[in-house]
């Protein structure tokens, strides 16, 4: 896991007119809390973020948050946007250790093709989109990968089937539907096109 390191300063004031003009600025509002530490009111710059955000993993980089001869380890916890512009008003950094658990959410991704769903005409579908684990900061991966080669019209592949990095668990139903193969209306077509058609009962 390469080093994403995000300098910030301390000593920013409260309110609106202060949080305005750190955004003509193109400054950010910031604070990191959790583990040991004392909740700590930031400002980082707004290019420092998206160079941390730039990164495969997204919203789920871990990142070295250095202040004031401060440095600590630090998830994203959440981001705060403007509902229009879409750009970022403020940010959450929770403190996190190498060896600590944490919850994030990962996409799904589907690989690969299901032969035997195309054979019947059917369609593969991904019912989970997004799955939420717990992992340590090493080993969270950027995508969840699922291959639906396997798939035949009527099964699927559960929560339960999936291969995730040991001692990673997954939030959800080991049952949970994650793809299926789902049977379409050229499926029903196909089907009863090549059903033996039944014999007539013949005069005596």
């Amino acid at each position: 896991m390469s080093e994403i390191i995000v300098t910030a300063v301390t000593g920013r004031a409260f309110g609106g007119p202060e949080t305005r003009r750190l955004r003509r600025e193109d400054k950010i509002p910031a604070v990191i809390y959790g583990g040991s530490g004392e909740s700590v009111a930031l400002t980082l710059d707004r290019p420092v973020l998206r160079h941390a955000l730039s990164t495969d993993a997204g919203n789920n980089v871990i990142v070295t948050v250095k202040y004031d001869g401060h440095s600590e380890l630090a998830i994203i916890k959440e981001i705060q946007r403007d509902k229009v512009k879409r750009t970022v008003n403020h940010i959450d950094f929770l403190r996190v250790t190498p060896d600590q658990k944490i919850t994030v959410k990962v996409p799904v991704v589907l690989t690969g093709e299901a032969p035997k769903v195309a054979a019947e005409f059917g369609m593969v579908e991904q019912v989970l989109n997004v799955l939420s684990i717990n992992t340590t900061p090493a080993t969270v991966p950027v995508n969840i990968t699922v291959d639906v080669s396997p798939l035949e019209v009527g099964s699927f592949i559960t929560v339960n089937d999936l291969v995730l990095t040991p001692g990673t668990t997954v939030n959800a139903r080991a049952g949970a539907i994650v793809a299926a193969g789902r049977a379409t209306r050229a499926t029903a077509v196909a089907a009863a096109a090549t059903a033996p058609v039944a014999k007539g009962k013949g005069k005596k």
